[in-house]
C-alpha cells in the first residue's frame, strides 16, 4: 500500500500525462490533498474548480485511491479554507 503522499504524487503524474498542459495547470495543479485515517480530501481553491473536479476527476481520483490506499478509502472534494489575511500593525 502506498503512502498518501506517494498516492497524491502518482495522481498528479497521471493527470499531467493524460491532460493537455493548459487543463492540468488550470484544474489539477492548484489542488492539494490531505489524508486522515481512511478519508482523503482534495482541497480545491474555488467553487468553479470544485464543481469541475467533482464532475470530471473525482471518480478517477477515488478509483486510484482505492487501488493505492485500500478499498475502504473515501475521497471527497471540498473548498480549501482561504488564507487568513495578513495582520497589519497598528500604532
Amino acid at each position: 500500500m502506498a503512502s498518501p503522499e506517494k498516492f497524491w504524487q502518482s495522481c498528479l503524474a497521471y493527470f499531467q500525462q493524460e491532460l493537455p498542459q493548459q487543463q492540468y495547470r488550470a484544474w489539477i495543479q492548484p489542488l492539494s490533498f490531505s489524508f486522515d485515517s481512511d478519508n482523503g480530501t482534495v482541497l480545491v481553491p474555488n467553487r468553479l474548480a470544485l464543481r469541475w473536479i467533482r464532475e470530471r476527476f473525482l471518480d478517477t481520483i477515488g478509483t486510484m485511491a482505492k487501488e493505492a490506499l485500500g478499498p475502504q478509502v473515501v475521497i471527497r472534494a471540498i473548498l480549501a479554507e482561504p488564507s487568513a489575511p495578513a495582520k497589519t500593525a497598528t500604532a
